[in-house]
C-alpha cells in the first residue's frame, strides 16, 4: 500500500525543508519570534496591571548593596555607551565596517533593527507608562520617559546582538570572529545591567526588552541566512582594491576615536549624581 502525504503533512515537510529558502530557516526564525513575543507579552500584561516582580525587588536590593566607586564608574560608562547619541555613532560605524567588508545586507539588517527597536521603544513607553524605580536611590538623573521597556537594553541588543550572530555565523572556527562575538555579547549585557545598577530601570524592564529584541532579530537574521544560503552563485570573490583597503584601514583607525569622542560628549551631558 502506497502512502500519499496529505496537504497538512506536505505543508509540514515544506516548513522543515533545509533545501528551500522558506523552509527550516523561516520556520526556526518565526518559531523563535513567537516564543519570545509570548514571553514579552506575559511580562507586559503584569506591568499593565501594576504587578510587582520578585526578581525586581531582589536584584534591586542586591545592586544597591554591592555598589562601589569602581563599579559605579564602570557601569556609568556602559550606560553612556547605550545612550541614543552614542548608539547612533556605534551603529553608523558598525554599518560602515560591514559595508567595507562587503556585508551589505548585514549592514542593512543592523541599521533596520536598531531604528525599528528605537521607534518601538518610544511607542511602548507611552503605552505602558510604568514609573521609574525610586529616584532617591538612583545614581544618575532619571529620564523623563517611562521605565518599560528599557531603550538601552533593546537598542544595544539590536546592535551588538545582531553583530554577534553575524560574526558567529561567518566564523568557521576562526578565533578572531568568535572573540568579537563574545565582546559584543559582553557589551549588550553590561549596558543593560548598568541601567539596573544605576537605579533607572527594573530587571523586568531589561528582560522584557531582550525578549522583544529577540522577537525582532529572529526573523530578520533567519531571512538573511536564507538569502546567503540560496542566493544565485556569485563566482569567485574579487580581491579588495586599493581604495577599499585604504577605507578599511581608515575605519579601523577612526572608529575608536569617534566612539571615545561620543562618550566624552555624552559624559558631560549626563553627570553622576553621587
Amino acid at each position: 500500500m502506497k502512502f500519499t502525504p496529505g496537504p497538512f503533512m506536505r505543508f509540514l515537510a515544506r516548513r522543515v525543508d533545509p533545501g528551500s529558502p522558506t523552509g527550516i530557516y523561516l520556520s526556526v526564525g518565526l518559531g523563535c519570534a513567537i516564543v519570545t513575543l509570548l514571553g514579552f507579552l506575559s511580562i507586559a500584561e503584569d506591568v499593565m496591571e501594576s504587578a510587582t516582580f520578585a526578581i525586581d525587588r531582589w536584584v534591586w536590593a542586591w545592586s544597591v548593596a554591592v555598589r562601589t566607586p569602581v563599579l559605579t564608574r564602570v557601569f556609568w560608562v556602559a550606560t553612556l555607551a547605550g545612550d541614543t547619541r552614542v548608539m547612533f555613532v556605534s551603529t553608523t560605524l558598525a554599518a560602515l565596517a560591514l559595508i567595507a567588508w562587503r556585508r551589505w545586507r548585514g549592514a542593512l539588517v543592523v541599521v533596520l533593527l536598531v531604528v525599528v527597536g528605537s521607534r518601538l521603544d518610544g511607542v511602548l513607553k507611552g503605552l505602558f507608562e510604568r514609573p521609574r524605580p525610586p529616584a532617591h536611590l538612583a545614581l544618575i538623573a532619571q529620564p523623563a520617559s517611562a521605565s518599560f521597556p528599557s531603550g538601552h537594553a533593546l537598542s544595544s541588543l539590536m546592535l551588538f546582538g545582531t553583530l554577534a550572530l553575524l560574526l558567529l555565523l561567518s566564523a568557521r572556527a576562526r578565533p578572531l570572529p568568535v572573540a568579537g562575538a563574545l565582546a559584543c555579547v559582553l557589551a549588550f549585557l553590561t549596558i543593560a545591567t548598568s541601567r539596573v545598577y544605576l537605579g533607572v530601570h527594573y530587571t523586568s524592564d531589561v528582560i522584557a526588552s531582550w525578549l522583544l529584541g529577540a522577537t525582532l532579530m529572529a526573523p530578520a537574521v533567519a531571512a538573511l541566512l536564507a538569502w546567503e544560503r540560496f542566493r544565485p552563485p556569485q563566482g569567485a570573490p574579487q580581491p579588495a582594491g586599493l581604495w577599499l583597503r585604504i577605507g578599511r584601514g581608515a575605519l579601523v583607525v577612526i572608529a575608536p576615536f569617534a566612539l571615545v569622542a561620543a562618550l566624552v560628549m555624552e559624559a558631560g551631558a549626563n553627570p553622576l549624581l553621587h
